[in-house]
């Protein structure tokens, strides 16, 4: 998300022969590294490396590399002409969701079987950049702490008793939340595809509905 690339246009990549040329052919309007800018074509272009490294397409590397060793047998992973779409439409049941967030809450670990290395679960997660006033963001991974700020709360109010927390947003609502000195993992499902104000609505509800039913345990 850092890339630097000029944001994608209202475009479908399905509609380019050569996809990575496409992707790459944009013009850079910041520096690689420096500034956050929200990119699906960054994500597919994940994917194309995998491909080009692996010889597998995402799905089929997922499946040997985690959901296997996870025990995810029922999904479904959108495709377009056999390519699977990495930025979207990767459909898992809540237990399954619940699953990636115990490994990355684990370090990478899974029933003692260390599946990620625990030195790039810490990388990913941690908040390497600023993505607005309300997350920072990792790899793939959103990150929220005390220093960021409540927009549900007025004037742009902190909560300095928030825990650190490592999310994947998931379009609509389906959401991971991982609270490490918890030892807590939260998964979140809606169907909210127009305003968002519903899946937005996630985040103040774990912090304030059910991290506080946990503190006195």
């Amino acid at each position: 998300m850092t890339s630097g690339f000029k944001e994608e246009e209202d475009t479908d990549l399905q509609d380019y022969p050569d996809q990575i040329q496409y992707i790459l052919s944009r013009p850079l309007i910041s520096l690689p590294g420096e500034q956050f800018r929200y990119s699906n074509d960054g994500t597919e272009l994940l994917g194309y490396l995998i491909h080009a490294l692996e010889g597998k397409y995402v799905d089929q590397y997922a499946e040997e590399k985690l959901f296997d060793q996870l025990g995810i047998k029922e999904y479904h992973w959108e495709k377009e002409n056999g390519v699977p779409h990495c930025h979207s439409d990767l459909h898992l049941l809540p237990r399954d969701m619940a699953k990636i967030g115990l490994l990355v809450l684990n370090d990478g670990k899974w029933l003692g079987k260390q599946l990620v290395s625990q030195a790039w679960i810490h990388e990913s997660t941690r908040p390497l950049v600023k993505e607005s006033i309300y997350y920072d963001y990792g790899y793939q991974w959103w990150h929220r702490s005390k220093d960021n700020v409540a927009w549900w709360k007025e004037a742009g109010a902190r909560i300095a008793t928030e825990h650190d927390k490592v999310i994947a947003l998931g379009h609509g609502g389906q959401y991971i939340i991982i609270i490490r000195d918890m030892n807590m993992v939260v998964v979140t499902m809606a169907s909210d595809y127009a305003d968002g104000s519903k899946a937005r609505s996630k985040i103040p509800m774990v912090i304030e509905e059910i991290v506080p039913l946990f503190l006195d345990i």
